[in-house]
């Protein structure tokens, strides 16, 4: 039955017939499992795997998308709601391993639907981490006490929550003498708290290849937990394993001909055998084009399988199923035989299923494009692109809305925005509509700004507006302090590169949050969960080098919580010498047991 639709498919598209006859109508169900065995709870850090069983009658429904979702932080699956997707297999399940943070959770698969079968979404199915949520204790800070021969001894408590009201940590901390058998040398109360604060901390600096340009996340060894692929300028790719702590092991290296551009990687399951695969655009030559790495689902990878495109190579890609048939296609930007951008638009390879893909449409009307993403700004279900496009340092946005067969209608009113390098997706005010961050746009000043552009829901957008106009390039949207509002983080592009973080307003607008220093000229910003405590975590990919910030993926964790900060006033420490003073929190209702390092004190 599969088989006829598919090939009825092919006839009527090419012979102009309406396809939404061929429909049919499907059910979606959902399994929760842990180890191979169901699952309501775990009481411990686990990994959790998701299964959607999609079926139409009693048939197994392939090929399709499936998309994973925590209606517990939402009902429209966005933002941190959105827990991923996974390619349906010729069984016609699809699985996800994920982790989550503590507390309950209202789990729901949705079957997208395809040009074959109708969407459907399961039931929403509790699940619980009845893990408690850490908490973080600063180093122990010292000084002289108002009494001769004490010392007030302090240090601040972060109860560290994936909640828009972080509770505050209840109870006492105890400061301990590590030189003493842990002796108690105080007690102090803990009050309750200064309320939601949002910091971020640099964990881990991986090494990567020379001059890395971009990277994204995925789960190469099936295990739950967020791995890398860096993209590296020397003509390497690095593929870093997640640790499920914000650390990774070290990278293990690919050799090919790819090419240094920010956006020539892709992630998809292009065989649909539920393994994570890479597409990356070659450099120009007789075997310039694109390359598929397929996964073996352990963290290593086939030998690539290149095909050659007319012009001798791509320079971007993004993976989406533009032809509602339910197999990822790739969208791929052509490079001129001396390997510089040409203005000759772009290309939409249709998958076939396998892996392999068949050139179906061009768009030389485009002239140059320089940056796109994927998504729906229309709502109807069917995959559009937003291109900047034009001549360097006059481009315009825009967007063209996909018909659903891998071809596009013209972009019906572009914005001029100088240049564009980087597009984010998100719904900024809470209208039900897609609006975009653009970063890399040049501003009056002459500087590449970033700029939210509110969505009208057709395709259009309203007039840009400045988030910041100094030497911004890379941008991404997550909601850092979950308060259901979209936030940015955006990289300032120099030699002395930092990271900011500003906290949304819920009308397009955003405020003033975190800035860290992360190393030079910061190009690309992955938002994923590193460690499985359900907030979103920032990785920075520095396309140069300082003497600080050798080249490396700087991982930076979320850290939205509840801080409260304590005395211990006047403390008489027995014993001349030097004692390691640290603190201990036994833990409360929400949040398990913490200790702090030890602090050097000096009794005289």
């Amino acid at each position: 039955m599969d088989r006829f639709r598919r090939l009825l498919f092919i006839l009527l598209t090419f012979t102009g017939v309406a396809l939404a006859a061929v429909g049919s109508s499907t059910t979606t169900t959902l399994s929760i499992t842990s180890a191979g065995a169901p699952v309501a709870y775990v009481s411990a850090p686990s990994t959790i795997k998701l299964t959607a069983t999609v079926k139409s009658s009693a048939l197994a429904v392939f090929p399709g998308l499936v998309k994973f979702c925590d209606k517990s932080i939402n009902a429209t699956c966005s933002g941190n709601a959105f827990l991923g997707t996974a390619q349906l297999t010729s069984s016609g399940k699809a699985s996800l391993a994920t982790r989550f943070g503590y507390g309950a959770h209202s789990l729901q698969a949705i079957f997208v639907g395809t040009r074959f079968y109708f969407s459907s979404q399961s039931s929403a199915a509790s699940f619980s981490q009845k893990w408690k949520t850490g908490a973080s204790l600063s180093h122990v800070n010292s000084v002289a006490g108002a009494k001769p021969g004490t010392f007030d001894l302090s240090v601040t408590l972060t109860g560290l929550q994936a909640a828009a009201l972080p509770a505050a940590p209840t109870g006492s901390i105890s400061f301990l003498d590590a030189s003493n058998g842990n002796a108690v040398v105080a007690t102090a109360p803990l009050g309750g708290g200064a309320g939601g604060t949002l910091t971020v901390r640099q964990t881990d600096q991986p090494l990567v290849g020379a001059m890395p340009w971009s990277a994204m996340t995925a789960d190469f060894n099936n295990d739950g937990i967020p791995d890398v692929a860096v993209h590296n300028g020397e003509g390497t790719l690095s593929i870093l394993l997640g640790n499920g702590d914000g650390t990774f092991q070290p990278q293990a290296k690919i050799s090919g001909t790819f090419i240094p551009e920010p956006q020539a990687l892709a992630i998809a399951d292009f065989n649909s055998d539920g393994n994570a695969d890479l597409a990356y655009a070659t450099t120009v030559g007789v075997s310039g084009g694109y390359s598929i790495l397929f996964g073996n689902g352990n963290g290593t990878f086939q030998a690539p399988v290149t095909t050659p495109l007319p012009g001798g190579g791509t320079w971007g890609l993004a993976a989406a199923d533009f032809n509602r048939d339910g197999i990822p296609d790739l969208f791929a930007l052509p490079l001129g035989p001396s390997g510089t951008p040409i203005p000759s638009g772009f290309m939409i390879l249709i998958g076939n299923g396998d892996g392999s893909f068949v050139s179906s449409t061009q768009h030389p009307e485009m002239g140059l494009v320089m940056s796109f993403a994927t998504a729906d700004f229309n709502g109807d279900g069917i995959t559009d692109l937003v291109v900047g496009y034009g001549t360097f340092g006059n481009t315009q946005l825009g967007v063209l809305l996909g018909n659903g067969d891998g071809t596009f209608q013209a972009p019906a009113s572009p914005v001029a925005l100088g240049n564009s390098y980087r597009f984010a997706t998100a719904d900024l005010n809470h209208d039900g509509k897609l609006d975009l961050v653009v970063a890399g746009a040049q501003s009056a000043s002459g500087y590449y700004g970033a700029y939210s552009l509110l969505g009208n829901g057709d395709g259009s957008f309203q007039t840009p507006v400045a988030i910041d106009t100094t030497s911004v390039f890379p941008a991404s949207l997550a909601d850092f302090n979950f308060d259901g509002i979209p936030d940015v983080v955006i990289g300032h592009t120099d030699y002395h590169g930092s990271i900011e973080v500003r906290l949304g307003n819920g009308d397009g607008s955003f405020r003033a949050g975190v800035t860290l220093p992360t190393g030079a000229y910061p190009v690309q910003l992955p938002i994923v969960d590193l460690n499985g405590d359900g907030k979103p975590d920032i990785l920075v990919i520095n396309q140069g080098s300082n003497n600080s910030h050798p080249e490396r993926l700087n991982v930076l964790l979320d850290w939205w919580g509840n801080p409260s900060s304590v005395t211990a006033s006047s403390v008489t420490i027995t014993g001349a010498g030097t004692h390691n003073i640290k603190a201990s929190f036994a833990g409360d209702t929400n949040y398990r047991q913490s200790t702090s390092a030890t602090t050097a004190v000096t009794v005289p």
